[in-house]
């Protein structure tokens, strides 16, 4: 017979739908509520020894109400020669086109994830190889996620986060600093969906779960 490969059937939204909501930026809550899943899904991966390499907007989907998507990575553990290559603002700058991702080049795209969902803008300026600072974009919110965005987004691979696993532990710091701040449910942008603005410890949806231990 032929080999192949079952997955799941996903009817989610992309994430770009849900970001268009807020043009200056996620509520901290409702980013918090999404990025924190991907993150430990992509912990899980990295774990076993498999890099997502095409991490961008278009790879994340959600589905289930929009005050509590429920996120999801599309293409993890897909091989090499079957990966979209991802949008060239979210790719590591070590990255020439058509090169293999590294876990540190999965950390500084989820960096820019971050912060895009956290200010509605990209790190990086025409002309600057270094990340404008969150807080200079974004200054209401706490100073720990400007220290994460910051090292996920080095220019040196060897100065960033080695892996998700490393980021999983700053980002739930970061997410239990941030569980008493006053912004927390308050959207910085008018949009019809607004944050659930509760931190809870997140485990890896059973689909990416089984998908990484799939690809070992």
């Amino acid at each position: 017979g032929i080999p192949f490969v079952v997955e799941e059937a996903l009817e989610g939204r992309p994430l770009d739908e849900l970001l268009s909501g807020f043009p200056q930026g996620v509520p901290l809550g409702l980013a918090i509520h999404v990025l924190l899943p991907l993150v430990e899904a992509l912990a899980l991966a990295h774990e076993q020894g498999v890099v997502h390499g095409a991490i961008d907007s278009k790879c994340v989907c959600w589905t289930g109400n929009p005050t509590a998507p429920v996120p999801q990575w599309l293409e993890l553990g897909e091989s090499h020669a079957d990966r979209r290559e991802s949008d060239a603002c979210y790719r590591a700058p070590e990255l020439a086109p058509g090169a293999s991702a590294t876990k540190r080049a999965d950390v500084f795209a989820v960096g820019v994830l971050a912060y895009r969902m956290l200010s509605g803008e990209l790190p990086f300026r025409a002309g600057n190889r270094r990340a404008l600072p969150l807080d200079e974009v974004a200054p209401q919110l706490p100073a720990a996620w400007t220290k994460l965005t910051g090292a996920c987004l080095e220019v040196d691979p060897r100065r960033r986060y080695r892996d998700a696993v490393v980021l999983l532990e700053f980002m739930r710091t970061c997410a239990r600093e941030s569980s008493s701040w006053p912004s927390l449910d308050r959207p910085l942008a008018r949009s019809s969906a607004p944050s659930s603005g509760v931190y809870r410890e997140h485990k890896a949806p059973a689909s990416l779960r089984a998908r990484s231990q799939r690809a070992r």
